[in-house]
């Protein structure tokens, strides 16, 4: 019998595994997307919010001068948002071709 056999023993047929959580796993689950679940972890947070304040408080300012301090915020959640987004997407497309080469996800 394979080691793969042995480690799936007493486990209910055609439940998967129960994955262990670890650091990096998701502390939000947004939900799924073509059977692949979509989540962030806490780090998510704290790297958007970088990103926002980087933006808001140097780089618009200093490239669109004399504009209120709500604008370059609104501009910032806007320009993080679309940025995760657009980077969300991109892994997705990757999980995706993924499964469709026979990678366990």
């Amino acid at each position: 019998m394979s080691s793969s056999a042995h480690s799936l023993e007493g486990l209910p047929a055609g439940r998967p595994p129960k994955q262990r959580r670890t650091v990096f796993s998701s502390t939000i689950v947004l939900g799924r997307v073509a059977g692949v679940e979509i989540g962030l972890n806490w780090s998510w947070l704290v790297v958007f919010g970088l990103i926002l304040w980087s933006l808001a408080t140097v780089q618009f300012p200093a490239a669109l001068p004399g504009r209120s301090w709500q604008t370059y915020a609104a501009m910032g959640v806007t320009a993080t948002a679309i940025f995760f987004a657009c980077l969300i997407l991109h892994e997705l497309g990757h999980a995706i071709q993924a499964r469709r080469d026979g990678v366990t996800i």
